[in-house]
């Protein structure tokens, strides 16, 4: 489990860092699209910052569309093709205004300087047509615009570049129900979230947009990666990255859940045979399960027939389960089932919610993962240090491998030591990893190279 974003590292650097001339050359030459020469969604998305900081102080409107570029049979255009819409568009918009090319067959307009919202609407049925039929070239492709249009200004509440986008990429998948091709949307209710958001997640699946990272878990002892955690990720070609605490309960409402998970699960259970045939070390891999998925009576029998189809130990697979409420007994049961058939069994966020340790009474664990609450601050707390004691205390008794998540310092680390946790995971070891990175990492390793600072997120 990943500490929350707010104790993450940032990712971005201080603004003033990437103010002077040269950085901002070489930050646009390192964002442009190599087909259109535009910018690409990096830069695209700091313009857009940009432009709602200057509409918040100007109190004029502001707009963005969303353009999907799309041939007759509905693949996308090549990139020829787009290459020779973007000129077009470029002949098409204002000054002042930006024009991007996003992941896909996507283009994104900021309008700026509206007198009112609704002209944005004109503005983007007129960049439709101007990739109609003849316009551009004889057989051009279908073009589609999703709008979305705020006033902001002094007294006004911010709007925020994400909140834009998603009520953009709403607007867009409207469009396809109107004949004109184009499609605007109003704020969307912050509690609820983008709407469709379920019709977005029932297309990443069959679009690849499902992905797995892995945040390593170091062995205090050996000081050796001993496991990884698979983690899965999911991008949007126009939202981003959303994140899972969003994207997961929309998974189990739609019934989405369970395809999701056996597609993560066979691809981190394949990590372990691909780290093999490159000759490097090859930690267990954890897998995430919850307590709806656990209940299914089919779970069990879907993981054995994944772990056989990587070529697996069924020993070298780790399942963590979270306790936010008791578990059902069908659940309990496939826990059961998982260990007697050699499967590790974790207890994730131990220490939190409903997770302590009458939890062990029912769950048939191999081990706990301390809770991040616990681990904060443990190296300068007493109270926090007695309650470390006696919880790894109490592990021990039981036979249980102990491994604390959420480290961030070094006084962490070198408390955790001293109370005898086994492993530790944490932004102090490493941040989710792409396989890519992983593998960098492990080679590294394996060659006994010092590391050296811990590379960005995935």
């Amino acid at each position: 489990m990943e500490p929350p974003s707010s104790q993450r590292p940032h990712a971005r650097q201080p603004a003033q860092a990437r103010t002077t001339p040269a950085a901002s050359r070489s930050f646009e030459r390192a964002t442009r699209d190599p087909v259109t020469a535009l910018p690409g969604a990096v830069l695209f998305r700091d313009r857009l910052d940009r432009a709602l900081r200057d509409a918040q102080r100007s109190g004029e409107a502001i707009a963005l569309v969303l353009l999907e570029v799309r041939e007759e049979d509905g693949t996308p255009s090549p990139p020829a093709r787009l290459a020779l819409l973007a000129e077009g568009l470029r002949t098409s918009i204002r000054r002042g205004d930006t024009l991007a090319r996003l992941p896909g067959p996507h283009f994104g307009v900021v309008l700026v300087g509206l007198g009112r919202s609704a002209d944005a609407v004109a503005l983007a049925g007129r960049l439709v047509r101007q990739l109609e039929p003849g316009a551009i070239a004889e057989a051009a492709p279908k073009v589609r615009a999703g709008v979305a249009a705020r006033r902001v200004g002094p007294g006004l509440p911010p709007v925020a570049s994400s909140e834009l986008l998603a009520e953009a990429a709403a607007a867009l998948e409207e469009s396809r129900r109107r004949p004109d091709g184009v499609a605007a949307i109003g704020p969307l209710p912050t509690a609820a979230g983008p709407p469709r958001l379920d019709a977005y997640l029932r297309r990443a699946l069959p679009r690849h947009q499902i992905r797995v990272v892995y945040q390593p878990e170091l062995c205090l002892r050996t000081r050796r990666i001993a496991a990884v955690e698979a983690l899965v990720r999911w991008t949007h070609p126009v939202l981003g990255a959303v994140a899972p605490e969003r994207f997961l309960p929309v998974a189990e409402q739609i019934g989405l859940l369970a395809d999701l998970g056996r597609t993560a699960r066979r691809q981190a259970l394949g990590l372990r045979r691909r780290l093999r045939s490159l000759g490097l070390p090859t930690p267990r891999v954890a897998l995430n399960a919850s307590p709806a998925e656990l209940a299914r009576a089919s779970f069990a029998d879907e993981l054995f027939a994944l772990v056989r189809e990587a070529g697996e130990a069924r020993g070298r697979v780790e399942i963590e389960v979270t306790e936010e409420r008791p578990l059902p007994s069908a659940a309990v049961g496939t826990l059961l089932r998982l260990r007697e058939a050699g499967v590790r069994i974790l207890v994730d966020d131990f220490g939190r919610g409903h997770a302590g340790l009458a939890t062990l009474r029912r769950i048939p664990a191999h081990g706990i993962k301390l809770d991040r609450s616990l681990v904060r601050g443990l190296g300068a707390d007493g109270r926090g240090r007695a309650l470390g004691t006696a919880l790894v205390a109490a592990a021990r008794r039981l036979g249980l491998e102990v491994i604390a998540e959420g480290v961030e310092t070094e006084a962490e680390r070198q408390a955790l030591r001293s109370l005898g946790v086994d492993r530790i995971q944490g932004y102090l070891v490493s941040p989710p990893l792409s396989e890519a990175a992983l593998r960098r990492r492990l080679a590294a390793a394996a060659a006994g190279r010092p590391r050296s600072a811990p590379p960005g997120p995935a």
